[in-house]
């Protein structure tokens, strides 16, 4: 992994269990996924490279993410 992506390796999203990131029935929603990237060492590492993602999208004519 390059230097510009290191911060990737103390991810919490990357630790988790995948199904966490799913909604699987009534109340399970966004609560988890939440509470992970608010515990997160780097969410503003991740915040950033999340932005640089959706404008290079946007520059070549994908719907921004919302």
């Amino acid at each position: 992994m390059s230097a510009r992506y290191a911060w990737m390796a103390f991810a919490l999203c990357a630790q988790a269990d995948p199904d966490a990131w799913t909604e699987t029935g009534p109340g399970h929603g966004s609560r988890q996924p939440k509470r992970i990237c608010g515990k997160c060492p780097v969410q503003s590492d991740c915040t950033a490279h999340a932005g640089r993602l959706e404008a290079a999208a946007a520059v070549v004519g994908r719907p921004r993410i919302s």
